[in-house]
C-alpha cells in the first residue's frame, strides 16, 4: 500500500474511532441522566398494569368501572407496544408540530361545498343559534376527520389506560429513552432546547398526560352513569373507536368535551358519530368558547380552544373564505 493512502487509512481509522468514542460517551451521559431522570418519578412496586388500575381507584373511580377500562386493555394482544407507541405519540409530538396548512387544497374547498350544500339545514339551524358561520362548521370537520371519514382506529379505554401509565417507572423510560433517537424538527421551538431541557419538558409531560388520563377516564364514567340511568347500554363507550389522543366521533370531542359541549339539535343525547350531531356540536364549542363573528381575535381564540395550534385556527379561516366564493 502506498505511504499516502496508508496516512489517509490512518486519519480516516482516527476520526471514525475519536466518532465512535464520543458517541458512546454521549449515550452513556443520556443512559446516566435517564437514570437520574426516573428516580424523580414515584418509587413503585407495582407492574405498570396495576399501578393505572390503583390510580383510578385512588382517583375516585368505581372498582366496577375501573375493571372495564383494565379488561379491554388487557384484550389487546399488541398492549404494551401500543400503550408506548400511544404515550409517545402525546408525550413526544411537541417535538415535530403538525403543519396544518397542509390540509388546504383544491379539493378540500370541493369537498366542503358539497358538504355545505348536502347538510344546509343542519348547518342553517347550527348558524341561526350558536352564530357561528356554517363554513367555518363545515371546514373545521373537515380539518377533523374529513367529514367523518378518518375518525381514529384506537379504542378509546386503551388509548386513557395507557396514558395513564405514563409516568409509571416502566414506561417512563421508554420515553425518555425514545427521546435519545428523536429530533426536533426546525419549526419546533423544542429545536432551542438543550438535551436536559428537552428531558425536563418530557417528564412534565408525562406526569401532566397521566393526570389528564386520569380525569378523562372519570368523566367517562360519569357519562357511563347518565346513559344508563337513561336505559342505555355502557358498552358501547367502552368500544368506542378513537385517536391516538383519545378524541372520537366527526368533531373529534374527548370526554370531557362531550361533557360540556355535546349538543343535538333533536331531543334524544348526542351522537357524535352522527354527522348532523357533529354540525352542532362544533357550533355550541365555539359559541361557548367566545366565538365573536365581529371579532377576528376571538375566532381565533375559538379556534385556538379547539387545538391549540394557531396554524389550525389558519386553515379553518382559509378553507371557509374559500368556500363562500362561488
Amino acid at each position: 500500500m502506498k505511504l499516502k493512502n496508508l496516512k489517509t487509512l490512518n486519519l480516516s481509522l482516527f476520526f471514525a474511532l475519536s466518532f465512535m468514542a464520543t458517541g458512546c460517551s454521549t449515550n452513556r451521559t443520556h443512559e446516566f441522566e435517564i437514570k437520574s431522570a426516573i428516580s424523580s418519578f414515584p418509587p413503585t412496586q407495582l407492574t405498570a398494569v396495576e399501578y393505572a388500575y390503583d390510580e383510578m381507584i385512588k382517583g375516585g373511580i368505581s372498582p366496577e368501572f375501573a375493571k372495564k377500562v383494565e379488561s379491554q386493555y388487557l384484550k389487546d394482544k399488541k398492549k404494551s407496544e401500543l400503550r408506548d407507541q400511544i404515550v409517545q405519540l402525546n408525550v413526544l409530538g411537541f417535538l415535530s408540530p403538525g403543519d396544518y396548512s397542509k390540509h388546504f387544497s383544491v379539493s378540500a374547498v370541493k369537498h366542503i361545498k358539497k358538504f355545505l350544500k348536502k347538510y344546509r339545514n343542519a348547518l342553517s339551524k347550527a348558524e341561526n343559534d350558536f352564530h357561528v358561520p356554517k363554513e367555518i362548521i363545515a371546514s373545521l370537520l373537515w380539518v377533523e376527520t374529513k367529514h367523518g371519514k378518518t375518525m381514529g382506529n384506537f379504542q378509546l379505554p386503551l388509548v386513557y389506560f395507557s396514558l395513564l401509565q405514563s409516568n409509571h417507572p416502566e414506561v417512563a423510560k421508554n420515553t425518555l429513552t425514545e427521546l435519545n433517537f428523536r429530533k426536533p424538527s426546525s419549526n419546533s421551538s423544542a429545536s432551542k432546547l438543550s438535551y436536559t431541557e428537552l428531558q425536563e419538558k418530557v417528564i412534565l409531560r408525562l406526569n401532566n398526560k397521566s393526570k389528564w388520563a386520569l380525569a378523562e377516564i372519570k368523566t367517562l364514567e360519569d357519562i357511563s352513569i347518565k346513559q344508563k340511568a337513561a336505559g342505555k347500554n355502557i358498552k358501547s363507550i367502552l368500544n368506542i373507536r378513537s385517536s391516538f389522543a383519545g378524541a372520537f366521533g366527526c368533531s373529534q370531542f374527548i370526554p370531557s368535551s362531550y361533557e360540556k359541549f355535546a349538543a343535538s339539535s333533536t331531543h334524544r343525547s348526542p351522537n357524535l358519530f352522527d354527522i348532523k350531531d357533529c354540525i352542532y356540536s362544533v357550533g355550541n364549542f365555539l359559541n361557548k368558547s367566545g366565538w365573536d363573528s365581529e371579532n377576528p381575535k376571538a375566532q381565533s381564540d375559538a379556534l385556538f380552544e379547539y387545538n391549540r395550534i394557531r396554524d389550525y385556527g389558519d386553515v379553518i379561516q382559509k378553507l371557509a373564505d374559500a368556500a363562500k366564493k362561488s
